[in-house]
């Protein structure tokens, strides 16, 4: 762990003019473009070591990546600290973990709140941690009365690591419309529709959610309202 004097250094070089605007965080948080991107190679090396002194934990929310930066974890939660990042995308959950790591406190907006699809969260989550994300395939099917594409996703899941082991699992939805439908044709927003619900059947099977939403309220850092 760096000592208290080298880290008070390493905070200044990482924000010269002192803690950034709300404005620059959420450029920060947007483009992933952040102070310590412009570190020399002797402040990487600290900022480095700094990270590699505290636990990483990751989950994945309904809505949403959590990631925790935790010091002296094996010490127990009264005398651990937590530093968390929650957000739609799991790259804003690890830089504001990291901002609240070196001491900077982002709070919500009382801004009009932005939407998020939930399906762009819910892929993103396809080829995080233990899950490798393969392919996607359409079937289309015509009956006298009705159109349904079906929507089937393959990822691979590690189940071993030393040699690695990969089992293949499929997640299944389905788009069906009536041919007396408007919206028939529109096969575009139809596969849409049955990507949602095989992404949903991944969420369900997977990590047990259930209360799936089509988009995500989010504030100007990503980090989901709801």
């Amino acid at each position: 762990m760096p000592s208290k004097d080298r880290l008070k250094n390493l905070i200044g070089a990482l924000c010269p003019q002192g803690k950034p605007s709300l404005d620059q965080i959420r450029e920060y948080v947007g483009s992933g473009v952040t102070p310590w991107s412009n570190l020399t190679d002797d402040q990487r090396n600290m900022y480095d070591s700094l990270l590699k002194s505290f636990t990483g934990i990751a989950f994945v929310r309904s809505n949403g990546f959590e990631f925790w930066f935790i010091k002296d974890f094996e010490k127990g939660q009264t005398i651990s600290k937590w530093y968390r990042g929650y957000a739609c995308t799991a790259r804003a959950a690890i830089i504001l973990a990291r901002m609240k790591l070196i001491g900077i406190q982002v709070s919500f907006t009382n801004k009009i709140p932005k939407t998020f699809p939930w399906i762009d969260f819910a892929e993103r989550s396809l080829s995080l941690g233990k899950w490798m994300f393969s392919s996607w395939s359409f079937q289309e099917n015509k009956t006298k009365n009705s159109i349904e594409i079906t929507a089937i996703s393959k990822v691979y899941q590690i189940v071993q690591r030393s040699p690695e082991v990969w089992n293949l699992k499929t997640f299944v939805g389905k788009s069906i419309r009536p041919l007396t439908d408007k919206k028939t044709e529109d096969k575009i927003e139809m596969k849409k529709e049955a990507k949602h619900f095989a992404l949903a059947d991944f969420f369900k099977r997977i990590y047990g959610y259930t209360d799936i939403q089509k988009e995500i309220s989010i504030d100007d850092y990503f980090r989901p309202l709801n």
